[in-house]
């Protein structure tokens, strides 16, 4: 499954990285949970998901991000078809400089051959993305 979880990052990455939303969305297991320590929230819409998605590609914007590189740091099988995935991300600016890095950790499932994010954890990418929009 290690192929196949390099391959769903990348193309995670490029649905960021065009500004694709509901192809994002896709990607996304319903229902589904996006937390970090100061939000919890459960999303059992498509539809859902593709608006905490527009929001999160929003303050990207502003805060001059329009290039997301993953790294994957660790995964841990949990069963058959549940994976445990930490991913260390490099946002960057149009010129290709970083502007922070970041730390997520999210639970994938292989549903229908595909892999799709039930849990995603935001380790401290949300406070590092608040620190640049308040400057």
């Amino acid at each position: 499954m290690s192929s196949q979880t390099e391959a769903f990052f990348q193309q995670y990455a490029s649905a960021f990285n065009q500004g694709c939303s509901k192809s994002l969305a896709q990607l996304f297991q319903t229902p589904s949970v996006i937390m970090s320590d100061e939000t919890k929230a459960v999303f059992s819409s498509g539809q859902e998901i593709t608006s905490a998605v527009e929001a999160l590609m929003m303050k990207f914007k502003q805060a001059g991000i329009s290039i997301h590189l993953p790294k994957i740091s660790q995964t841990i099988r949990l069963s058959d078809t549940i994976v445990f995935v930490n991913v260390l991300w490099q946002m960057l600016d149009a010129a290709e400089q970083i502007v922070f890095s970041c730390s997520s950790s999210y639970t994938l499932q292989q549903v229908d051959r595909e892999l799709k994010i039930i849990v995603s954890v935001n380790d401290d990418g949300d406070k590092a993305l608040a620190r640049l929009l308040q400057d």
